[in-house]
């Protein structure tokens, strides 16, 4: 019974006008209809698929009810006031396209709204975004190469077998200056004890594994700045 009355609602609205369908939607969402908002602003789209006003008030009701096709609809209506060449309703549109790619993980979209953004005149996040100064982190990150297999290196070190590559060098840190030292017997001074004393079980494993490098045996670890 609702799946008709929705039917018999699209072959109404899509006799209307793009404003009276606009009209009919906001009489419907203030009603609690939301199904049948959605259709008469679907409606007013198809009517009028160039109609700024109609694809922008449906990419809002999208967002605001959660609608997994909201990025579409902005899409559509970013690119249509492109042509209208209204800056304001541009940087607007542009501007929830940028918080709608990544939310969808999409970075290169979110960077190509975001630059669309400011040249319409955005003035938010005027330096480089979070996620932009993330992957130039990443980028600038640097390698070490560990002669051997990164378990064995990890066991003579005392580090966690679960730990990633990436936290092997902060770990190996964290290591020496908690095992690494201990109070002297004789002054102040801290003394080293067997975990730094030479020669250390990870040292006897980097000079005695060297000899797998020739072989190609060996694991990469990355030096992540702080």
């Amino acid at each position: 019974m609702k799946a008709t009355s929705i039917v018999l609602a699209l072959l109404f609205l899509t006799s209307l006008k793009a404003d009276d369908a606009l009209d009919r939607a906001r009489q419907l969402e203030k009603a609690g209809d939301v199904s049948g908002a959605r259709a008469a602003l679907a409606a007013a789209v198809q009517h009028s698929p160039g109609d700024v006003d109609a694809l922008t008030e449906y990419a809002e009701f999208l967002v605001r009810y959660g609608d997994p096709d909201a990025r579409a609809a902005y899409t559509k209506t970013f690119e249509a006031i492109e042509k209208s060449g209204d800056r304001a309703k541009l940087a607007a549109v542009a501007r929830e396209l940028t918080i709608l790619d990544l939310i969808a993980g999409d970075r290169s979209a979110a960077a190509q709204h975001l630059e669309a953004y400011h040249t319409a005149g955005g003035k938010d996040w005027p330096g480089s975004p979070g996620w932009k100064a993330a992957e130039a982190q990443n980028e600038a990150k640097q390698v070490v190469n560990i002669p051997g297999p990164l378990r064995s290196f990890g066991r003579m070190a005392a580090i966690s077998s679960d730990i990633s590559p990436d936290d092997v060098l902060s770990a190996l840190a964290r290591n020496v200056v908690t095992n690494g030292y201990q109070a002297s017997h004789s002054n102040e001074a801290l003394e080293q004890t067997e975990y730094l004393s030479p020669p250390t079980p990870a040292s006897r494993w980097l000079s005695s594994s060297r000899r797998c490098a020739p072989t190609g045996l060996s694991s990469m670890i990355s030096i992540r700045p702080r």
